[in-house]
């Protein structure tokens, strides 16, 4: 599954960090799961633990801009 962070434009190049639910912790890289070069999160694998709220945030020295998605899992 690949949940895009849309169009993150910016000279520098943003940081981007995903976040899921209210957590302001930022995801980690685990098995299955990556932050690819141009921003999306990748997930290998989901089930409905997976489903929920994320935020994508791309940040540089100019300042901020944030995304928000909700992934709804089905079954198991």
């Amino acid at each position: 599954l690949l949940l895009t962070a849309g169009a993150l434009p910016g000279t520098p190049k943003p940081q981007v960090t995903w976040r899921k639910g209210p957590s302001s912790e930022p995801l980690r890289d685990r098995p299955g799961l990556a932050v690819l070069d141009e921003g999306s999160l990748f997930l290998a694998s989901v089930s409905p633990s997976d489903g929920g709220d994320y935020e994508c945030q791309a940040t540089n020295e100019a300042g901020s801009a944030s995304r928000r998605a909700k992934l709804v899992v089905h079954g198991e």
